[in-house]
């Protein structure tokens, strides 16, 4: 399979169903050799009843079948029924090698072409040091690339790092990623196979993602390193911003952070303290004191 590609499993669905068809035939008849031979042919058909029910799934002959196969089952059944079949469970690399269901990883220029972010190269203007040993380790020389895939499920951003050595590779040559993030994110790239040119695989979780694009800085420093010569790493940068399909993945799985309104916290606080009318008795006038009238004499 492609490197870029993934794998999805979940438990099985059965459906079941039955139905009763109401069939017209036409039948001939006739003696041939002293034998009563009978022709049929269908000249109607009618559905009559049709009924459909849901079934428990057999695994049975899907352990047998992915036994014959060479897959794990031990490793892959619990992923399987584990997922409903609303959904799909996306596998890691590491699952994927653990169940031995994927059997080999292709790099993608063996089968597509890609698209990959830019990276801007640090050069090492150090010159190396001097040394008598004529086998002390050179600095590597790589051609890289990164790409990012943004899986419908949202769990995570998925990041490979295509790495190419410009001479030919060590043996025993084996790639390692330091991945160091804005505001110190860090997460380690590991090989996706066996060969030096599959690439490197980290996942970046939704959540680390629309946090650091909150803050407004998805950059990226990257440490490519060779596990036989650990001394001189190379040093490459990119940046997620960079790609279009980051916008259209944040407004899908990160959640907006709305302020509310101005006017709606003034209408608040109106609705508060508005109290209804009271009708209240006029003040006594201030020009005199009110006298009260005689009372009638007989």
């Amino acid at each position: 399979m492609p490197v870029y590609g993934f794998v999805g499993v979940h438990q099985h669905h059965e459906w079941r169903t039955t139905w009763t068809k109401l069939q017209t035939f036409r039948v001939q008849r006739r003696v041939e050799n002293w034998r009563v031979v009978e022709h049929r042919q269908l000249i109607a058909e009618k559905e009559v009843n049709r009924k459909t029910v849901e079934g428990d799934p057999d695994y049975a002959p899907v352990r047998t079948y992915y036994n014959e196969m060479g897959i794990n089952t031990a490793a892959l059944m619990p992923l399987l029924l584990s997922t409903p079949h609303t959904g799909v469970h996306r596998m890691t690399p590491d699952e994927r090698r653990t169940t031995r269901i994927v059997t080999r990883v292709a790099a993608g220029d063996e089968l597509l072409q890609t698209a990959s972010l830019e990276v801007d190269r640090k050069p090492d203007t150090a010159a190396p040091a001097a040394t008598d040993d004529p086998g002390a380790a050179a600095p590597l020389k790589l051609v890289t690339e990164v790409r990012p895939v943004y899986p419908s499920s949202g769990e995570a951003i998925e990041l490979f790092i295509r790495v190419k050595a410009s001479d030919p590779p060590a043996p025993g040559a084996h790639y390692a990623a330091d991945i160091v993030f804005a505001g110190g994110k860090k997460l380690i790239a590991t090989s996706t196979g066996e060969r030096p040119a599959d690439p490197l695989y980290a996942a970046l979780t939704t959540e680390d993602f629309c946090l650091l694009r909150r803050v407004g800085n998805l950059s990226m420093r990257i440490s490519i390193r060779d596990a036989a010569r650990p001394e001189r790493p190379v040093q490459i940068a990119a940046d997620l911003g960079r790609d279009p399909l980051t916008a259209r993945f944040a407004s899908l799985h990160c959640p907006s952070v709305v302020q509310p309104a101005k006017w709606q916290n003034e209408l608040s606080v109106q609705n508060m303290i508005t109290v209804p009318p009271v009708n209240l008795p006029k003040p006594a006038s201030s020009a005199g004191s009110v006298k009260k009238p005689a009372p009638a004499k007989n």
